[in-house]
């Protein structure tokens, strides 16, 4: 009976939800232009202004539901005419005013005051007109529908789901890296990330959300923002600061959503960078550290190379390869670290840095080794405290969120705890390899 009545509860409360929900969104007239900006040269495709009925808006959040979807249907109109990369914007009001003011700006930007000659090219409305509801269809005669993929992979031995949203526009070759990865199934078994592929996906209101950092990346530039929830925002953008991706997350990482823009190169640089974030910080909370290191194989053990970059790691394993027989490269960038059972296991990855090394292969952790560059070749085995200063800057690590700090030192302490941490000095040669394997193959 107790039960029973639980169950009802909790099917009153599903109701009065939904009807809440329900009473927050409200179809509309909303008027609408696309806009669409190519990287690869000066063409600027630009709608009239559009007026739309039926369209949802969030009357709570002020927001159009499903924003993403309608830049989607520019997208397909422009790709059905020979634009393959079209970078799509869609702006909207229910206050013609305010849209004619947007639009105003959109044409003194990129036309009356525009630094460079821009090739502006109007869409005619008979051509291309926005439509709203579920299933739309262009008045170019062509059919528009979202479509849905779900990808499963395995990734350090932990449980990967990867979601499109659109997979019209976002395909899995953009993580080409993770096919050696992929699985059948995760059926009986948990999922450690679900990562979801979603460009209506919109920024967090700044309202709720406080600005962390803004730092380099080595290959672009991160913006970090924590969200009143516990979760977290990053916009990630690359070296031209080009913004190429949004991530949104929960507190854990266990559950992230993210929306691409730009050409496709744009959009790849964007969910790598963003699907790497979200597997070192999920990782916490499972043992696991990502490892900016190159890593060798040498007898059923993996040794990896920690430096700076541009300090020779990748030069030192290159070495091994050459001069020690019976080496392997695992990875060559960021492979992945787990404790398991109180022993550090080390793990190839998709993230391989330059080299296209992308293999799914494990081996114990033989030892961490940090290249120091030198006039003669010698070698240090460091003592604790040393060993943790030495090792922790190459982990992937949020040192203003506590709970995912504390779990990578920990996680940092059992590797120091269990494996040689070595200094190696050295110059980029035969010796400076020999030398480094007779001191730390020796177990």
């Amino acid at each position: 009976m107790r039960i029973l009545r639980t169950i009802i509860a909790l099917m009153l409360l599903t109701v009065a939800a939904g009807s809440a929900t329900a009473q927050t969104l409200k179809a509309q007239k909303v008027y609408m232009f696309g806009f669409s900006l190519s990287f690869n040269d000066s063409t600027v495709y630009l709608t009239h202004i559009q007026e739309v009925p039926n369209c949802y808006v969030n009357e709570k959040s002020n927001m159009l539901v499903s924003r993403g979807e309608y830049s989607s249907q520019m997208r397909h109109y422009l790709r059905t005419h020979g634009n393959q990369s079209p970078t799509c914007i869609t702006f909207w009001s229910t206050d013609r005013r305010k849209i004619d003011k947007k639009y105003a700006n959109i044409r003194t930007k990129y036309i009356d005051k525009a630094k460079i000659k821009y090739d502006i090219r109007y869409v005619k409305d008979d051509e291309f007109h926005y439509t709203a509801g579920q299933q739309r269809q262009c008045r170019c005669n062509h059919q528009w529908q979202m479509s849905k993929e779900v990808h499963l992979f395995r990734v350090a031995e932990l449980n990967v789901r990867i979601e499109i949203a659109d997979a019209d526009v976002n395909s899995i070759s953009l993580l080409k890296s993770f096919e050696p990865f992929r699985v059948d199934s995760h059926e009986g078994e948990e999922v450690f990330l679900t990562f979801i592929v979603d460009d209506s996906t919109q920024p967090i209101e700044k309202s709720r959300r406080k600005r962390i950092r803004s730092f380099e990346t080595g290959n672009g530039y991160t913006v970090v923002d924590c969200v009143d929830d516990g979760g977290y925002q990053f916009i990630i953008k690359d070296l031209q600061s080009y913004e190429c991706g949004l991530l949104v997350t929960n507190s854990d990482f266990s559950i992230c959503r993210c929306a691409l823009n730009g050409n496709f190169d744009m959009r790849r640089f964007g969910v790598n960078n963003a699907m790497m974030l979200a597997f070192a910080f999920a990782g916490s909370f499972r043992h696991a550290l990502l490892v900016h290191a190159s890593l060798v194989r040498y007898d059923g053990y993996g040794y990896a190379f920690i430096a700076k970059s541009g300090t020779g790691k990748s030069t030192q394993v290159s070495m091994w390869l050459r001069h020690i027989p019976g080496c392997d490269l695992m990875n060559d960038d960021n492979p992945v670290i787990r404790i398991i059972d109180g022993q550090a296991w080390i793990y190839g990855s998709p993230w391989s840095g330059k080299t296209p090394c992308y293999r799914n292969i494990k081996a114990r952790l033989g030892a961490v080794t940090r290249i120091d560059r030198a006039p003669a070749n010698s070698i240090d085995k460091l003592q604790a405290l040393e060993a943790f200063a030495s090792f922790l800057p190459s982990c992937s690590s949020m040192k203003w969120d506590g709970v995912i700090y504390n779990n990578i030192c920990d996680a940092v302490t059992e590797v120091v705890e269990t494996t040689g941490i070595y200094t190696l000095h050295c110059l980029p040669n035969k010796e400076a390899a020999e030398v480094c394997f007779n001191a730390i193959t020796k177990h």
